[in-house]
């Protein structure tokens, strides 16, 4: 088995747990904008895995990475989930009744974080061009989830700041 084929598949055991990680979680938080963000980050980790095993399977059956391939959801095109609250519309539960939001936000913020230097550190051992090319590529859309999960935390540090009388911050 080659490296690349290696690589894409631990890379799929990865986004696969993350996208059941998300799902589930999505059914406990408190926020409905956390919420919507989780299930955004479940969809986005499954088509990365789809992305990677059509790779794969293109690698063990035509030894070289899949033409044409369809390109799963951008991370950057999600940013429109946080629009509501950047606008302060809606009404949100207060931030005490979140912990559990606060919790599973800083866990996925790491796991992206791990995503991204994980596709960073195989494209950098992988020889071939095209193999590295993906492999950066898929970092960068790591890279935007973690952004989108940093503004969703940052969002809710300050409410609850704003909550615990700690303003200005």
């Amino acid at each position: 088995m080659t490296q690349a084929v290696k690589i894409l598949e631990f890379a799929m055991k990865m986004e696969q747990e993350a996208a059941n990680f998300y799902s589930h979680s999505a059914q406990y938080v408190r926020r409905e904008s956390v919420r919507i963000l989780l299930l955004y980050l479940a969809e986005w980790e499954r088509g990365h895995y789809s992305y990677l095993e059509a790779h794969k399977n293109s690698l063990l059956d035509k030894e070289q990475w899949g033409e044409d391939l369809s390109l799963p959801l951008d991370a950057r095109e999600g940013t429109h989930i946080l629009e509501k609250s950047r606008k302060g519309e809606g009404v949100e539960l207060p931030i005490h009744a979140c912990a559990t939001d606060l919790s599973v936000l800083r866990t996925a913020l790491s796991m992206e974080k791990d995503f991204h230097v994980f596709y960073q550190n195989a494209a950098e051992k992988i020889q071939d061009p095209e193999g590295k090319k993906i492999l950066r590529e898929l970092a960068v859309w790591e890279e935007g989830h973690e952004e989108i999960i940093q503004e969703q935390l940052e969002s809710l540090r300050e409410d609850f700041m704003r909550d615990m009388g700690f303003e200005p911050f």
